[in-house]
């Protein structure tokens, strides 16, 4: 699945900050964490669940259907897009609070899915606000492999 409507992003952050309240309550490490980005947010104003990235891209496994491994090919497949992504000038990173909060009803419903999934992974993705300069060097491919 990918989103880029800002509305749905506000929708599903809501429903993650609200996930994370109740992480809070309970008093674990998630909520902690979550006090703390609810804290910068509300001092600096800024996006601390998606970062304000341009685009979500959510992987889970189609239901019903047989896969070895489901979820693990579901994240192979936001890997693959993470290494292609730099081709396209670019930028990636996993959101790992939508990932967290992915089994709440509250999470789910502001996904607003078709159909019922079981989220496996997500990535941010957009235009770098910055480049890096020196990148990893390889050695030319060699595709006879001598």
């Amino acid at each position: 699945m990918v989103m880029d409507d800002r509305a749905a992003f506000e929708r599903i952050s809501t429903a993650i900050c609200g996930w994370g309240k109740e992480e809070q309550a309970k008093g674990s490490r998630l909520g902690q964490l979550m006090a703390r980005f609810e804290e910068r947010y509300l001092r600096e104003g800024r996006d601390t669940v998606f970062w304000g990235a341009p685009c979500l891209i959510i992987a889970y496994p189609k239901p019903g259907r047989f896969i070895p491994s489901p979820r693990d090919s579901a994240i192979f497949s936001l890997l693959y897009a993470q290494l292609y992504a730099p081709a396209l000038g670019l930028g990636t990173c996993w959101s790992g609070l939508l990932e967290a909060a992915a089994k709440h009803p509250a999470v789910l419903e502001a996904l607003r899915p078709h159909e019922p999934i079981a989220i496996a992974g997500a990535v941010m993705a957009g235009y770098p606000k910055h480049a890096h300069p020196r990148p990893v060097a390889r050695e030319p491919a060699d595709p006879t492999g001598a």
